[in-house]
């Protein structure tokens, strides 16, 4: 009689890394649109002020990120990831008690330090250790999870912030971080399989090739150093900025269907885009395997402008909430395209290396534009000029994605000439 498989430990693992995500990126990352009315109102600072602690929290994100993976690696992940994750729920218990603006660029610095350890770095780590097959569908199925707490959390907010007020959304989220980040972190996390006496998930039908036994397929790759010096690398590190300026629009749609007093799109919005955002990602990575990176740059690149288009001329048009959609195919354009991008371009051997480089490009260009948003709203008095810059910001992805691919090719070329 074949005895039954039991419940692997791993699987509380992957619940782990599913709420980094949730919590570490979209608890943090779509919050802003569904604030930024009622505490700038209530406080009486200016849009740019208030945005502001976004440069605080991505600049100190970027500093942390450059020696939290080392760190990690030396020590033990469960009481890194309990301090980060203490800090980071304390800092939504500071902006709940804040009496000025300078509470939340202390809270700012806070959820840059911590969120630089809990998501996306540990996920890759842990699942990498304790699933030995399909660990990067697993890794995929984890990061899902952002985009579902933005679908979750916009409409939630709305509700309790228009009930209960700002105060108690931060309290709100403060709870959420500690139920779904603090506690699985201190009662279920473990750092290796072997720390349980257990193989990693998939071991035993591990083949030769997983076992290190069988031949191992030979990599090629630029180095750091040698992508460096091609414009190849400039130009997708450009792209990396652009589509990062451009998703940082989403947290604002909200803010201006509120200013236009439309009130079942800003309640809405951030929901629609983000649930597009994860409804299109599988179908844009088939068209992007079938017709190339390039291919889907474009469409989302246009998606976007027309969405914008959409926004700036009949707002309160029905056509509107297809204009979101249209932007929620847009929001998937970095983690589609790009690492293709890098693998077709520079090779896998030094792969690591060289997608740090573009992620930091994500982290400099998303604390310093959704910041750069709100001091644009405070000189023009408006998000429409913002929106203008998206479209330009999208016509010059369009343009850099096609002499990428030009510079791409004519490097791979060279390569193959000095093999």
């Amino acid at each position: 009689m074949q005895e039954k498989k039991r419940f692997h430990y791993g699987y509380l693992i992957l619940f782990c890394c599913c709420m980094y995500m949730f919590v570490g990126m979209g608890v943090l990352h779509h919050a802003l649109g569904q604030f930024l009315n009622p505490v700038t109102t209530d406080m009486g600072f200016s849009v740019g002020q208030f945005t502001f602690y976004l440069t605080f929290l991505g600049y100190t994100q970027v500093i942390v990120l450059l020696f939290a993976r080392k760190l990690v690696e030396r020590f033990d992940l469960r009481p890194v990831l309990m301090v980060a994750s203490v800090v980071f729920v304390c800092g939504y218990v500071v902006v709940a008690n804040a009496k000025s603006i300078y509470y939340w660029y202390v809270a700012g610095v806070m959820w840059g330090a911590s969120a630089a350890f809990l998501a996306p770095l540990p996920v890759a780590i842990l699942i990498n250790r304790w699933f030995k097959k399909n660990n990067g569908a697993m890794i995929g199925f984890a990061m899902i999870f952002s985009s579902i707490a933005g679908t979750i959390l916009s409409p939630l907010m709305n509700v309790v912030i228009a009930k209960a007020g700002w105060r108690t959304g931060y309290w709100t989220f403060a709870g959420i971080a500690t139920v779904l980040m603090v506690l699985p972190t201190f009662l279920i996390l473990r750092n290796w399989p072997g720390d349980m006496g257990l193989e990693p998930v998939g071991a035993d039908e591990a083949g030769p090739d997983d076992k290190g036994e069988g031949k191992k397929k030979e990599e090629w790759g630029y180095t750091l150093k040698e992508a460096m010096k091609s414009p190849a690398m400039w130009l997708l590190m450009l792209m990396a900025m652009l589509m990062t300026q451009g998703g940082n629009f989403m947290q604002f749609f909200t803010a201006y269907f509120q200013n236009n007093e439309i009130t079942a799109l800003a309640a809405m919005a951030a929901s629609i885009g983000m649930v597009s955002g994860v409804l299109f990602k599988v179908p844009m990575g088939v068209v992007a395997d079938k017709a190339g990176a390039y291919t889907v740059v474009v469409i989302g690149s246009v998606s976007a402008i027309l969405a914008f288009l959409c926004a700036i001329f009949m707002p309160g048009s029905p056509l509107m909430y297809l204009g979101l959609v249209l932007y929620g195919i847009a929001l998937s354009l970095s983690m589609i395209t790009l690492p293709i991008y890098v693998r077709q371009t520079f090779g896998t051997k030094y792969y690591g290396d060289i997608w740090s480089i573009i992620v930091l490009c994500f982290n400099l260009m998303g604390c310093m534009g959704q910041t750069a948003i709100g001091f644009i709203y405070d000189v023009t008095g408006g998000y429409v000029g913002s929106m203008v810059i998206e479209i330009v910001v999208y016509i010059a992805l369009i343009i850099c994605g096609g002499l990428q691919l030009v510079a791409g090719k004519r490097l791979r070329k060279e390569s193959r000439a000095g093999a």
